[in-house]
């Protein structure tokens, strides 16, 4: 959750309702968010073995989700996303720019 306090850009575009970012962008911030390596996450990863996967982190989605994506899922929504795939598709990015990468 480094740069979401402050200085963080939404690539959401809510006059169009488009969401400016791919999946593997998408990724990119998830593995920022979880303070991991760039391209350590992929669709397949269960998203509550996630390595540093608490509920800061879970706070962290949620708000990275709705700021980034224009995406409001209630937690409940997040908990039943099985993978990061699942999480893709609800969230509305396809995962195929994800598996290409």
């Amino acid at each position: 959750m480094r740069r979401r306090i402050r200085g963080a850009v939404s690539r959401f575009d809510p006059t169009n309702g488009i969401i400016a970012m791919d999946a593997q962008q998408f990724l990119a911030e998830l593995d920022e968010l979880f303070e991991l390596d760039p391209g350590t996450l992929t669709p397949a990863n269960v998203i509550q073995d996630i390595p540093g996967w608490s509920s800061l982190t879970f706070m962290g989605l949620i708000a990275l989700v709705d700021e980034e994506c224009g995406v409001t899922l209630a937690p409940d929504t997040i908990l039943s996303c099985e993978n990061l795939a699942d999480l893709l598709n609800e969230v509305g990015i396809s995962e195929s720019t994800a598996q290409a990468a």
